[in-house]
């Protein structure tokens, strides 16, 4: 140490703590008690001084950090966004041994989803703290694409509960590749469709979240609204004005229609009620394709396959598959045919009769009724599609066939398993996007943007502490951890010099705010593991337990303590 840092608290807690670690090796005592290090802890930070629990990894903290801050070189200030390697200049203003055994760096990152230019920030860590996944935070929901060539997927979403429907669909658009989607809160009909901007706390527990994708041929208002920054712009699904989202409701099996499926048609209001059967033919197409063994092999516009498949008769509608009815949801006066008893009306195929029109007799423009908390369902427009007899139960049930995504199957399987420090790990470094409250400004772009961020562990120190954030819900759920051989290679920026093997855990019992402490400790020189309970020592076996909260790791081509009384006692002079 300096004269600085000797006369500072932090030295006097070096000199204090030292002491200490002569004890531990040198002294012939059984017990040694650690009081002297408290008392001068206390002079850092008052609350070491009652008899209140406090956290153990912020007293690991504190003392690595006072440490440091005594024996460190220099006392430069450390700039984040220096042009040089950030390790070295970070080691060039803060060289200590501490930094050297204990001290890594973080790679926080953020990329523009526009021109893909790239933000780094660079900070140093001494423990590693790591989430600890929860399966409350996965959500299930149903991709939807827009036709039948594909079928429908269904997907798993790690996602905080305060999280933005906007979110939602940033995470199930890196997964999907499809880039635009409408959220509903049911499977078995169009409940509420659901603005970017809505917390996810809004999606009670029995609702299923559905994503409808917008359909690709259509044009978008504006870029700015495909950003969703505005209910309105939101109501509309980023497309013109022009365009109205039209639930298309398959007829159920049995009474009811708890088992419809259900898919999302975007038509627009000069439509007549021609357009809208030929873009329901496009929409089906591909199966009816499947099933007609006379054409499927030939690639036929919509125009050619009303010739084929549905002739007019008498200027209507006429096909062996499918027709189409308007769902009568005011259970008063239909406002189609004047009845007070109609079980949804034939929608007429006609050149004369557009959806603006049909539109206006329910007293409305659009379904933006559809985005309200309490959806008018006697205002919303919906069709329903009603198969033919001979194909109904097979068109029915290719609809509903949806294949389950990788994350679905990894969430069924780990549903009874424990979780690793690997999966900690991965949840680390996950990529995420900010939501649309948290923009970061594109000095390329020039305009606030949506981007993706991401943390790597730039360098990885040779005494690796890792610190696993447990909260109320994961206190004590086992996270699996390796005893030897701890791979960091995947989550690091530089090439790993070799794997970590595991020499001391730190195990909280109890609750938040009360609790006890114990410590699992390797002996350096035996190998053999040893169980400290306040003055109790005692031989064990049992490494893992799901009370571990602090893992302490050496690097493998880092060798173990053998410093003599000497060597260690030169640190406090």
């Amino acid at each position: 140490m300096d004269k600085a840092g000797s006369s500072s608290v932090a030295g006097e807690l070096t000199k204090t703590y030292a002491s200490f670690i002569n004890d531990v090796w040198n002294s012939n005592a059984t017990t040694i008690n650690p009081q002297g290090i408290r008392r001068v802890l206390t002079k850092v930070n008052e609350i070491y001084g009652g008899n209140r629990q406090n956290d153990s990894q912020e007293a690991i903290n504190l003392i690595l950090d006072s440490l440091h801050e005594a024996l460190k070189h220099t006392s430069l200030e450390y700039s984040p966004t220096a042009s040089v390697d950030p390790w070295h200049n970070y080691l060039k203003h803060n060289h200590s041994v501490v930094a050297e055994l204990f001290h890594g760096m973080y790679r926080s990152s953020l990329y523009c989803p526009l021109c893909k230019n790239a933000s780094h920030m660079y900070d140093p860590f001494s423990i590693l703290g790591l989430p600890v996944p929860s399966r409350k935070n996965f959500v299930t929901a149903f991709c939807i694409p827009y036709g039948l060539h594909k079928r429908p997927l269904q997907i798993a979403v790690n996602i905080e509960r305060q999280e933005t429907v906007g979110d939602l669909r940033a995470r199930v658009e890196q997964v999907t590749k499809t880039s635009n989607f409408l959220v509903s809160t049911s499977a078995s009909h169009v409940k509420r469709l659901l603005n970017r901007m809505q917390r996810l706390t809004c999606v009670e527990a029995k609702d299923q979240l559905v994503l409808y994708e917008v359909n690709p041929a259509l044009p978008k208002a504006a870029e700015e609204s495909l950003t969703y920054d505005s209910m309105i712009t939101d109501n509309n699904a980023g497309l013109e004005e022009s365009v109205v989202m039209v639930p298309l409701v398959s007829e159920a099996y049995g009474e009811g229609r708890e088992c419809a499926s259900v898919r999302m048609l975007f038509l627009k209001k000069e439509m007549t009620t021609v357009d809208i059967y030929h873009e329901v033919l496009a929409y089906v197409k591909d199966y009816i394709l499947k099933v007609d063994s006379i054409i499927v092999e030939k690639d036929l516009s919509i125009e050619e396959l009303v010739r084929n498949l549905c002739p007019s008769i008498d200027g209507g509608w006429n096909s062996k598959y499918f027709s189409l009815n308007i769902i009568n949801n005011n259970k008063a006066v239909c406002p189609f045919c004047g009845r007070s008893a109609c079980q949804n009306c034939r929608l007429p195929y006609s050149n004369t009769t557009t959806l603006k029109s049909l539109l206006a007799k329910m007293g409305a423009t659009s379904n933006r009724y559809l985005f309200e908390a309490t959806v008018k369902r006697e205002k919303v427009f919906e069709l329903e599609l009603e198969w033919s007899e001979n194909i109904r139960k097979d068109a029915l049930s290719f609809m509903t066939n949806y294949k389950k995504h990788r994350t679905v199957k990894i969430l069924c399987i780990s549903s009874n398993s424990n979780y690793s420090l690997y999966d900690c790990l991965d949840q680390f470094v996950r990529e995420d996007i900010l939501d649309v409250n948290n923009k970061w400004y594109c000095d390329i772009c020039k305009k606030h943007v949506q981007a993706k961020k991401a943390m790597t562990i730039y360098k990885a120190p040779p005494i690796l502490v890792i610190a696993l954030k447990r909260f109320q819900d994961s206190l004590d759920k086992l996270i699996e951890f390796p005893v030897r051989g701890l791979d960091m290679s995947r989550y690091m920026e530089e090439k790993c010099k070799g794997g970590y093997n595991l020499f001391a855990v730190s195990n909280h019992r109890g609750s938040i705010d009360t609790g006890h402490y114990t410590t699992t400790t390797q002996n350096a020189k035996s190998g053999k593991w040893y169980y400290f309970d306040d003055e109790k020592v005692c031989r064990t076996e049992s490494i893992m337990s799901r009370y571990a909260y602090v893992l302490f790791y050496r690097r493998q081509d880092v060798g173990v303590p053998t410093r003599d009384s000497d060597k260690i006692m030169q640190a406090s002079q």
